[in-house]
């Protein structure tokens, strides 16, 4: 499949001079934009005006530690849904109904009943949590499906979404339209889930080209901004701290966004909005725009 990350940068690379932006991109299960930015930005420093991430905090890579074989050390661990993600067997389990997908993908922490608010994915996450968790008895009624199969980790259970109900027993999410739905079952129906799966199988090929950067620090001159969502059980706002994020990226300035989880840009538009304006404000009168 090739180092995506690095064809990615070389394509765009040449003419970009930018502020770079992670978005939620809704249609690619979670925000690889943070993933690409801080690594852009390493990678091609005199190209950045400014970085911002939202939810994704910057991995700093370690020639040591390959991450690809931790994960595989680790099944039915938190990451075991990217072991899933390997086999032909997954793009066949998404593409048998990408509306079922989508719902079951696309939701806010607003939109699932639970005892705490943790929510990403439910067949990719749940098995993360003790029963005192998780409401067994709302879940059930929320998904229409078996609980005790959906807390089992995807390479158990053979499928990241086994376990959980039909779709015409999924209630669309909060923040997903009729429309949205349609539309994006529809782009899935015809292009299918290989692109975005090959994102996942690439994580030993990014780490290695990533590593030419290893000890790298973010030019102190680049400002930067990493927004974590308090509900993202899988990129947790803990990360900011034991990744060290300051220690690597020494201009950062974070900000946290209360009751929100993975999809926070559109769980909380309006909080998002307001730090980016204050923040792009800030960066205009320092004449960094």
């Amino acid at each position: 499949v090739g180092h995506v990350s690095e064809l990615i940068f070389l394509q765009y690379g040449s003419f970009i001079y930018c502020i770079c932006f992670s978005i939620v991109l809704i249609n690619k299960y979670k925000d690889w934009g943070g993933t690409l930015v801080w690594n852009f930005a390493m990678h091609f420093p005199e190209r950045v005006a400014a970085v911002c991430s939202f939810c994704t905090p910057f991995f700093p890579p370690n020639p040591r530690k390959n991450p690809w074989k931790s994960m595989k050390s680790k099944p039915g661990g938190r990451f075991d849904y990217q072991l899933w993600f390997q086999g032909e067997e997954a793009e066949t389990e998404l593409e048998k109904d990408t509306r079922r997908t989508i719902k079951l993908i696309h939701r806010a922490v607003s939109g699932i009943i639970l005892l705490r608010n943790i929510l990403f994915v439910p067949a990719a996450c749940f098995h993360n949590f003790d029963n005192s968790d998780v409401c067994i008895d709302d879940m059930e009624k929320f998904v229409g499906g078996d609980p005790e199969i959906f807390r089992l980790p995807p390479t158990q259970k053979k499928g990241f979404l086994a376990g959980l109900g039909k779709s015409d027993e999924i209630s669309r999410s909060v923040i997903l339209t009729a429309q949205d739905l349609e539309y994006y079952g529809q782009n899935f129906d015809l292009s299918g889930f290989r692109g975005p799966l090959n994102w996942y199988r690439n994580v030993e090929a990014n780490w290695k080209w990533n590593c030419s950067t290893a000890g790298k620090k973010l030019s102190v001159g680049i400002p930067a901004l990493m927004v974590a969502a308090s509900d993202d059980a899988v990129l947790t706002p803990s990360m900011v701290e034991s990744l060290r994020m300051s220690d690597w990226i020494p201009s950062l300035e974070t900000k946290y966004i209360q009751d929100a989880g993975h999809w926070v840009l559109q769980e909380k538009p309006d909080q998002v909005n307001t730090i980016l304006k204050e923040w792009l404000n800030k960066l205009n009168q320092n004449s960094r725009l």
